[in-house]
């Protein structure tokens, strides 16, 4: 019994995250669709407010409460920001697209730089395990596991 209750336990941060996710893009949703088109709110909401939210702040909260938490590679955080991007290039307005091209490129910078580093990080985990074994199976199983620790 002790042992399920600590799994449960261990699982908050990432409820927790899911649930500031999915309240965080409702309430996007919420906003865009209380705001009348014709007011400058509804273009800084969906023009500045949104992608620093998104793919910014999200992120950052994925990864202090789910990553760092369970040890996990920072690669898991690059499918966060590209979501928290696609959601966000999909209610922007074509003429107000500065910000979120300026917040882009950010973004894209760290996913490339966290890339580039698990990359390396993962290539001499791979290249150790072949020196250290004849099979296979077990080159490709110490990267996956590094990547995923499951």
């Amino acid at each position: 019994m002790k042992q399920s209750f600590a799994a449960q336990k261990s699982l908050v941060p990432a409820v927790i995250f899911l649930v500031y996710a999915l309240l965080a893009y409702a309430a996007a949703l919420i906003l865009l669709q209380a705001i009348p088109e014709s007011e400058s709110h509804r273009a800084l909401l969906a023009s500045v407010m949104l992608p620093l939210d998104l793919m910014l702040g999200l992120p950052a909260l994925f990864y202090f409460l789910v990553i760092r938490r369970y040890k996990l590679a920072p690669a898991l955080l690059i499918p966060v920001v590209a979501l928290g991007a696609l959601f966000v290039l999909n209610v922007a307005k074509p003429d107000n697209i500065t910000a979120v091209l300026v917040i882009g490129a950010v973004a894209l910078l760290v996913e490339l730089s966290i890339g580039i580093v698990e990359f390396r990080r993962i290539g001499r985990i791979f290249l150790k395990a072949k020196q250290a074994s004849d099979d296979p199976r077990e080159w490709f199983f110490a990267p996956v596991y590094e990547l995923v620790r499951n």
